[in-house]
């Protein structure tokens, strides 16, 4: 029975909520929907402010902690077998899809694009395991930078003479923490010319492959 009673207060209860004036339902879900959206806003907005804080905070830490800032070109990129190891890299990263080659453009939107080179992996920002090697050049101290790649490490070029004494102090004395960063220069690359027929087609050219990389040195 007292359940039977409990049952009949849930249904009177309801027959009164659902009884009540359709606009009244309405004006309550427009009054719910409103408080919650400017709950929502609200913190959505907090959130903004704490991330962009953190993001100012974690920019001051690293501009404390910069020791410099270098982009050079290394040097001696078509001595030895450099050339082959540079293709080989290309070709690593892409296999890796850290490369999208000719910008993942087919031959008809290259044709439409009216430019004059759409290069296969140069001018992507590329961010590869790395390492300095100290050598010699010329009966010269040199350092060379190697990439990793899936054959292991391999030679890619020189540091150019006048950043040696910068590195070996950065990298070899004081050790200081350095994110390197680098793009693949020249190689392969795609343009257009009419053929026999004055019909325009894709053609693959290639010029010598080089390498820019960009040293990013912080305190440890």
């Amino acid at each position: 029975m007292k359940n039977n009673n409990i049952n009949m207060n849930k249904y009177r209860f309801c027959c009164t909520i659902v009884g009540i004036n359709k606009w009244v339902h309405i004006f309550l879900g427009i009054m719910t929907y409103g408080i919650w959206a400017i709950f929502y806003f609200y913190c959505k907005s907090v959130k903004n402010n704490v991330e962009n804080q953190l993001r100012e905070e974690e920019q001051k830490a690293i501009e404390a902690n910069k020791v410099d800032y270098l982009t050079f070109k290394l040097t001696g990129t078509t001595y030895d077998n450099r050339q082959e190891n540079i293709k080989y890299f290309a070709k690593d990263q892409i296999e890796k899809m850290e490369i999208e080659p000719y910008d993942g453009m087919t031959n008809k939107q290259i044709i439409e694009s009216y430019e004059d080179r759409i290069w296969e992996c140069a001018y992507q920002l590329l961010d590869p395991e790395w390492k300095f090697k100290k050598t010699k050049h010329d009966s010269e101290i040199a350092i060379s930078v190697l990439f990793d790649t899936e054959k292991g490490y391999i030679d890619v070029g020189y540091i150019p003479k006048e950043s040696i004494s910068k590195i070996n102090d950065y990298y070899f004395e004081k050790n200081y923490k350095i994110f390197l960063t680098c793009e693949i220069l020249g190689g392969k690359y795609k343009t257009v010319e009419d053929d026999d027929y004055g019909k325009e087609k894709v053609i693959i050219k290639e010029l010598n492959y080089g390498i820019e990389v960009t040293l990013d040195i912080r305190k440890k």
